[in-house]
């Protein structure tokens, strides 16, 4: 279990870019009309070669002091990119202004947009260069903002003034801690704000689910609590909670932007929330040098997801681990693997157990290795030399070095740059217990092997293996009946079959699945492909003994007899099911009363199960089931609640 311990420290706020650039900005919305204006007054030393803009912008000017400058024009990327002419004369004074409309969304909005203004609301990424862009380390920003009078702006910094005129609002924002891009946002919102250990903690919900604002701004404060205990202080001056009038799940500094439909649920509290005020030190503090590697996300996983399992104990805590380990080795085949070193951002499942993970596991070892007392001092380097400049792994390796006193090369060399995992063969001749690496190179390791002796006793021993194939002398322990390497899952390796039993995970990372069913082709499809295969076939179910593949099963439980499943009985997964019941860890589930959804492993081939009694229950649960991917069952009720979830 990690624990929390308290360093008292001092923050050095040092900055080791080389450039930071102040914009002195003014933007005008209309949200009713689509279009934005701009105004960037930028107190330069140097004259920027190119300058970004929107590549929708019209009516652009640029001047130098006080004169209009000319400029070429170039389409770049998402960009228009500027060009200027400079006269000879110096001046540390250049105003770019122009207007933009953002191309209108038509039908859903993806949550790969960069840029919406409409009455829906308002959202500007850095991607859209809704604000001139100018090549440098970081960036301070002064914006004022005009919009409708019932509307409210939020970005990074603080708010320093708010006039509201007849019409018109406008608010002034303050960014001063170096930031590397700005988000810009604005809705009809209704604000909530607390000031908890100097940090104003605020939501800004629509008006339909403001209700949330207090158990939100309450668990803010024991996030709060956790961090600022392992850190001292918090980068920012605020943090926001934010409701988005389309699909994100956005972290920036100072603020997350949350999909307003997410709000209302638990988890998103539990969870998520946690892990977005940690980015402001992660990501979005100590910035991550994306040439060689996002480390950001595990690293906020392990301090944030897993932290959070720790805190209800042991076993929940190894449970964690061993779902990171399960849904790697599902997922990442040997074809697809790649070095944390390459990982950039999840975009698949595969990219997810690699980059969330392997690093958060990679995280735990090493904590595994210094121990926590080393480990907490070595995060506080990170975030002491690091707030406010960009990361890469290097860093993160010399600043562990230089709290330990250890050389970590090895161990960093071998996680980071590479592209598998361990995996071992082992056996146990007399008294001699083998250890065999079968990857591409040997890794370095503590391996803990729990030993069972002929008398029932069990002793749990740590053995250094850093050769491709080694030999442990067990004479000292007595007469060894049984073993179990890595018994408590500390360790990135590819698991067993019996440590990895069937899951919704493991049936849809197979190469080729079947999908049958005892119910209608169409109403089936039409759930199948929201899932990861691309259905092609289904076909009819008649005897589960007949079934010689990898399938996903779709059943009437009311069209079953007892030819369909007989009686199914598994001891070591404590289950039994019948055509009309499931006994499930002793407790019976009538099937005409619950959708059932079973993974099981039946005559050498695994197997989903889905029963329910008709198709209006059946719907009600399908286009769930992607969100349980790491369960063997799971029962719901008939309307689609869910009454029971268990791993195998």
């Amino acid at each position: 279990m990690h624990y929390l311990i308290t360093f008292l420290f001092v923050f050095s706020f040092s900055i080791f870019a080389k450039n930071i650039v102040h914009h002195n900005l003014e933007i005008v919305v209309n949200p009713y009309s689509g279009k934005v204006s701009i105004s960037d007054d930028l107190g330069l030393k140097i004259k920027p070669n190119e300058i970004a803009v929107p590549e929708r912008a019209e009516n652009i000017e640029i001047k130098y002091g006080n004169q209009s400058i000319k400029f070429r024009s170039v389409k770049k990327n998402n960009a228009n990119v500027l060009i200027p002419q400079y006269p000879k004369i110096e001046d540390k004074k250049l105003i770019i202004r122009y207007d933009f409309e953002p191309a209108r969304p038509v039908g859903a909005i993806s949550p790969g947009i960069d840029a919406v203004v409409s009455e829906q609301g308002v959202y500007l990424s850095p991607s859209s260069y809704w604000y001139p862009y100018v090549k440098t380390d970081f960036e301070t920003l002064t914006i004022k903002a005009h919009l409708p009078k019932d509307w409210t702006s939020i970005t990074s910094g603080v708010e320093t003034s708010i006039t509201n005129g007849a019409s018109l609002k406008t608010q002034t924002w303050e960014i001063s801690k170096p930031i590397d891009r700005v988000f810009f946002i604005a809705n009809k919102f209704s604000v909530s704000e607390e000031k908890y250990k100097g940090i104003l903690l605020q939501t800004f919900f629509h008006e339909d689910i403001a209700s949330h604002s207090a158990s939100y701004l309450a668990k803010l404060k024991e996030y709060i609590d956790v961090y600022l205990n392992y850190f001292g202080l918090y980068p920012y001056e605020k943090f926001a909670v934010i409701s988005n009038f389309f699909s994100t799940g956005y972290g920036m500094p100072g603020f997350t932007l949350l999909d307003k439909n997410i709000i209302p649920y638990q988890f998103i509290v539990d969870t998520s929330l946690g892990h977005e005020l940690l980015h402001n030190w992660w990501g979005n503090g100590v910035y991550v040098d994306w040439s060689k590697g996002n480390w950001c996300e595990g690293l906020t996983t392990y301090q944030a997801d897993y932290l959070y399992e720790t805190f209800k104990g042991p076993s929940e805590a190894q449970q964690y681990r061993l779902e990171a380990l399960r849904e790697y080795n599902n997922y990442v085949t040997k074809a697809k693997s790649f070095p944390v070193k390459d990982f950039r951002s999840r975009y698949d499942r595969v990219s997810k157990s690699i980059g969330y993970g392997k690093v958060m596991m990679i995280f735990y070892m090493l904590e595994e290795k210094l121990g926590t007392m080393t480990f907490d001092m070595g995060i506080q380097e990170l975030v002491r030399t690091g707030l406010f400049n960009t990361f890469a792994w290097s860093d993160i390796e010399d600043a562990f070095e230089r709290v330990s006193g250890q050389n970590l090369t090895q161990f960093f060399n071998q996680w980071v740059n590479y592209n598998d995992i361990i995996d071992l063969s082992y056996g146990l001749s007399g008294r001699q217990l083998s250890i065999e690496q079968k990857t591409n190179k040997p890794y370095e390791f503590n391996l803990e092997v729990l030993l069972e002796r002929k008398d029932g006793s069990k002793q749990l021993e740590v053995f250094e293996v850093s050769q491709e194939k080694e030999n442990f002398d067990l004479s000292s322990f007595g007469e060894i009946e049984d073993f179990q390497i890595d018994p408590n899952f500390k360790l990135m390796r590819v698991i067993t079959q019996r440590e990895n039993p069937p899951s919704l995970n493991k049936f849809w990372s197979k190469e080729n699945n079947s999908y049958l069913t005892n119910m209608d082709k169409n109403f089936v499809s039409g759930f199948l492909s929201r899932y990861p295969d691309n259905i092609s076939e289904i076909k009819p179910f008649k005897s589960l003994k007949d079934v010689k593949e990898n399938s996903f099963i779709i059943l009437n439980s009311k069209m079953l007899n007892n030819k369909s499943l007989g009686t199914i009985q598994e001891t070591e997964l404590n289950f039994t099911l019948t055509k009309s019941l499931l006994t499930l860890a002793n407790v019976p589930y009538p099937l005409k009363e619950n959708v059932i959804v079973l993974n099981l492993r039946y005559q050498n081939y695994e197997h989903v199960l889905v029963l329910a009694p008709d198709q209006t229950s059946m719907s009600k649960v399908l286009p769930k089931l992607s969100h349980y991917g790491k369960y063997g069952a799971l029962v719901f009720d008939l309307n689609g609640r869910r009454k029971f979830t268990k791993s195998w």
